[in-house]
């Protein structure tokens, strides 16, 4: 039987061993000069083609019997990364996993406090893609509006005020509220 200190121990190889497995990932992006979360995908679609793993979401269709699923790791790092380019972090800058995943973790919560103190009534809505729209009313004109210059911006908030003041009533309650928050969300964010 092992004691403690021997599992200790172990913990300790294998954690530096994972570190320096992490950092191998971020040296591979930097070697590859890879820049945008579209080449990293496509960088990350022929590694799993290579190691004969599933390059598509979810399980491997039929017939695919030889694919193998991804390993949760290696997701778990191609998520951070993803993140990161999504985020617009300078990742060729940073020199350890762990330094890149906190970012990825502090810009995230950064987001969160900020639109949470912005607007208490839109809590819980959030852009999570600001490249590409998703179907969510909100997200979707956080989106437009973010894309628009700033005299466009002006007339978006009209529109979406003019709106407001002739359809909002007929919504429930809790959805007045926060589409009545939105121009205003717009307004500071521009």
């Amino acid at each position: 039987m092992k004691s403690l200190a021997n599992v200790f121990e172990e913990m300790e190889k294998d954690g530096n061993m994972l570190a320096s497995r992490a950092d191998s990932v971020l040296r591979s992006v930097k070697q590859n000069k890879i820049a945008d979360v579209k080449t990293f995908s496509l960088a990350v679609k022929a590694a799993y083609a290579a190691n004969g793993w599933n390059p598509g979401a979810g399980r491997p269709v039929k017939g695919a019997d030889k694919l193998k699923a991804v390993p949760s790791s290696v997701k778990q790092y191609v998520s951070t990364m993803r993140a990161a380019f999504r985020m617009k972090l300078l990742v060729q800058t940073y020199t350890s996993f762990y330094a890149l995943r906190s970012d990825v973790g502090a810009t995230r919560a950064k987001a969160r406090k900020k639109i949470a103190e912005a607007t208490p009534e839109l809590a819980g809505v959030a852009v999570k893609r600001p490249d590409t729209l998703n179907g969510g009313l909100f997200h979707d004109l956080a989106v437009l509006f973010d894309a628009l210059d700033k005299g466009k911006q002006g007339k978006m908030i009209g529109a979406l005020e003019r709106v407001r003041r002739e359809f909002a009533h007929a919504a429930p309650p809790e959805m007045q509220m926060q589409f009545d928050a939105l121009p205003g969300y717009l307004k500071r964010a521009a």
